[in-house]
C-alpha cells in the first residue's frame, strides 16, 4: 500500500491485515499517535521520507508585551506530562523528565523550568498555563513541539517480524527507557535515520543495521541483539544523568548481543554499555570515541568478549581518581575476554574494578577469570589495571585475572597502572612501570615511553 503525506498510517495499518508493506513517500508524515504493526508488516520509505512525531506552533507565538525583551508565548498548548521518568545530570535540575521537547530551525531548544530562565536557544513550557514561551523571535522560522509518544509500538503486542526501513524518524515525544521505535519480535530496522526524540531512538530491536542514530534524548539504542554498522552520536541531549542511562547504548538482560562495526562517538554518557546480567556479550570492530564516559562497559554481566575495537579519547567527562572514564572497563563482571582492541588518550585506560554487586541470573558479581591481554594501549594521563572497593586482596592473585602480552605507550606519567601494592598485599596501589611487572602482569608485555617524544 502506497501511504502518502495525507493518509494517516496508524489507520491504514488498522484497515490492512498481517504481512502489508506499507511504501511510505518522500515529504513529511506528522503522527500524533503511534503506529502497532500486524506480523510480518514491512514499512518502507522512499527517500526523503520523514515519520514527525510533533505539531507546529509557529503561526501561534505572540510578543508578551510591548517591550523588545519580553518572551514570546504560544497558548493553547495543552499536552500534559503523565508519567515523569529518568535521574537528570543535576539535582538542581528537573527538566530531563519531560518529553514534550520543542524544535527551532529542526534545532532542539534547551528546556527551562522557570520563566526567568529564558534566554536564547532555551524554551520554557508551562503547563499550568498550557504556554510555551521562547525568548528568540519566531517570526520566519519552523517551531515545532513534539507530542506523539511514539513512531511504532510493537513491545507486547503480536505484531512479530516487522520491517522497518529507509525512514527518517524524528521529533518524538517518547519518554525516558521508551523508544521512538519500540520493536516486538523478530524487528529489523535498518537504513534509517532517527534522531531529535526525547528518550531512547530504538528499544529492543532484534536487527539493528546500518542506521543513523544521533541527538536523541537519552539514549541512541536500548537493548536488541545484533547491533552493527550504524553510527551513534551525541545522544542525551536532554541532560539525563550518563551514571543513570544514557549515552549511545545501553544492554541490560540479553543473552548472545552482538554489538560489531559501529561508529559510537561524542554521546554525553558511556558509548556501548552491558548492565544487569548480559551473557555472552560480543563487542567487536567498533570505532568508539569522544563520549563523555566510558568507551565500552560490561557491568555486571558475564562470559563477554570485547575484541578488536577501536576506543580513544572517551571518559573526559570522567572527575573520578578510580578507573572510571577507562576506554574500556569491566566492572564486577566475570569471564572477560579482552583482545586486540586499540586504547589510545582516555581518561584511564582498561580498567578491571570490583565492588559490592550481589549476585545475579548467572551467579555472583564478581571479577574472575577476567583476561586483558594483546591490546594496544596509549596513555598520556590515568591508569590501567584493577581496582578493588571490597577489603578483599584475592581479587588481585587467586581469582585469575590477568593482563598479558600488551602493548603500552606512555606518555609522562609517574604511576601509570593500578594493581595491589607490592608492599602489602591488602591494598590497593598506584604502580610505576616496573612495579607493574614486579606483581606478576605483562611480563611478556612491552613498554614504550613516549614521555618527552
Amino acid at each position: 500500500m502506497v501511504v502518502n503525506t495525507d493518509t494517516d498510517l496508524t489507520m491504514a495499518v488498522t484497515a490492512h491485515g498481517p504481512g502489508t508493506t506499507f511504501c511510505i513517500t518522500r515529504g513529511t508524515h506528522r503522527m500524533s499517535t503511534q503506529v502497532v504493526p500486524r506480523a510480518n508488516d514491512s514499512f518502507i520509505g522512499e527517500p526523503g521520507a520523514i515519520l514527525n512525531g510533533a505539531v507546529d506552533i509557529s503561526a501561534l507565538f505572540v510578543r508578551s508585551g510591548t517591550s523588545s525583551g519580553r518572551p514570546w508565548g504560544a497558548a493553547g498548548q495543552m499536552e500534559q506530562e503523565t508519567l515523569l521518568k529518568g535521574t537528570c545530570d543535576s539535582p538542581a535540575f528537573t527538566g530531563c523528565k519531560y518529553a514534550h521537547d520543542v524544535y527551532f530551525d529542526n534545532r532542539p531548544l534547551a528546556r527551562v523550568m522557570s520563566l526567568s530562565e529564558l534566554r536564547s536557544g532555551r524554551f520554557f513550557f508551562d503547563y499550568s498555563a498550557h504556554a510555551i514561551f521562547l525568548a528568540d523571535d519566531p517570526r520566519g522560522h519552523g517551531v515545532e513541539v513534539a507530542i506523539s509518544p511514539g513512531a511504532f509500538q510493537g513491545w507486547q503486542t503480536s505484531g512479530s517480524s516487522v520491517t522497518v526501513r529507509g525512514l527518517a524518524i524524528q521529533k518524538f515525544a517518547n519518554q525516558a527507557q521508551a523508544g521512538a521505535v519500540n520493536c516486538g519480535v523478530g524487528w529489523t530496522v535498518e537504513d534509517n535515520d532517527i534522531s531529535l526524540n526525547h528518550g531512547t531512538g530504538l528499544k529492543n530491536c532484534d536487527v539493528v543495521r546500518h542506521n543513523a542514530i544521533h541527538d536523541n534524548g537519552q539514549l541512541g539504542i536500548g537493548g536488541g541483539k545484533l547491533i552493527e554498522y550504524n553510527e551513534l552520536a551525541n545522544n542525551n541531549t536532554a541532560r539525563f544523568s550518563g551514571r543513570w542511562e544514557a549515552g549511545g547504548a545501553k544492554f541490560v538482560l540479553t543473552n548472545g548481543l552482538v554489538v560489531r562495526g559501529n561508529y559510537v562517538h561524542d554521546n554525553d554518557g558511556p558509548g556501548l554499555w552491558s548492565d544487569i546480567d548480559n551473557i555472552h556479550t560480543t563487542y567487536e570492530g567498533n570505532y568508539v570515541s569522544h563520549n563523555s564516559l566510558e568507551g565500552i562497559v560490561d557491568e555486571i554481566s558475564y562470559d563477554s568478549l570485547i575484541k578488536d575495537n577501536v576506543v580513544v579519547n572517551n571518559g573526559f567527562g570522567t572527575r573520578s581518581g578510580w578507573l572510571d572514564g577507562a576506554g574500556i572497563l569491566v566492572a564486577s563482571s566475570p569471564n572477560a575476554d579482552v583482545v586486540g582492541n586499540l586504547v589510545a588518550n582516555n581518561w584511564n585506560g582498561i580498567g578491571v574494578t570490583q565492588t559490592a554487586r550481589g549476585s545475579g541470573l548467572y551467579g555472583p558479581h564478581e571479577v574472575h577469570d577476567v583476561r586483558v591481554h594483546d591490546n594496544r594501549i596509549s596513555m598520556g594521563r590515568g591508569q590501567t589495571g584493577m581496582a578493588q572497593g571490597v577489603n578483599d586482596p584475592s581479587y588481585f592473585f587467586t581469582r585469575n585475572n590477568s593482563f598479558s602480552h600488551n602493548t603500552y605507550y606512555l606518555g609522562c606519567i609517574d604511576y601509570p597502572f593500578a594493581w595491589r601494592s607490592p608492599s602489602s598485599r591488602a591494598l590497593d596501589g598506584k604502580l610505576t612501570t616496573g612495579q607493574w611487572g614486579s606483581v606478576g602482569n605483562d611480563r611478556d608485555g612491552l613498554i614504550v615511553s613516549t614521555c618527552g617524544g
